[in-house]
Order: structure tokens, then C-alpha cells, then sequence
């Protein structure tokens, strides 16, 4: 990727991988906090997927803020009948 300009900013790079010239494909290996990319050589053909970045509408964060409020109520509710 360094030869190449490297990721994009919308680049989904732990689900990037490599499919090699013989058909082998090899995806990004990732354990704890390190991640190891595959290995590129010459024919190799690299894919890396965007990332989807989806807002949420109003509507949709008004409705979950009412069901948060709703569910805080229900739960004070809860505490204050069991005093």
C-alpha cells in the first residue's frame, strides 16, 4: 500500500485482502491490537471495501431518545416502588 499512495480515508482496512495469481486469496490476519497485512507480488490484486458511513435521520434519533427516556423512567419507577 506504501507503493501505491497508501488507504484512502474511507479505506476498510482490516477487511482488505489480496488475491494472488495462482487464485490464492489471503486476507488481513489481526490478533489484539496488531494487524499484518497480506504480502502484495507482482499480478497480485489488492481490494479494499469503503467503509459505509450512514448518519441517522431525525427521526431515528428522536425514537431512540424516547425509548432511552421511556426505559430511564421505567427504571426509576422500579427503584422508587421497592423503597
Amino acid at each position: 500500500a506504501r507503493e501505491s499512495g497508501g488507504f484512502a480515508t474511507n479505506a476498510y482496512r482490516k477487511n482488505s485482502y489480496v488475491v494472488y495469481p495462482n487464485g490464492e486469496v489471503r486476507t488481513t490476519k489481526h490478533f489484539l491490537f496488531i494487524r499484518s497485512y497480506p504480502n502484495i507480488t507482482a499480478g497480485s490484486e489488492v481490494y479494499i471495501p469503503v467503509k459505509d458511513k450512514k448518519k441517522l435521520s431525525t427521526g431515528e434519533i428522536i425514537g431512540i431518545a424516547g425509548s432511552l427516556t421511556s426505559v430511564a423512567a421505567l427504571i426509576i419507577a422500579l427503584i422508587n416502588t421497592t423503597k
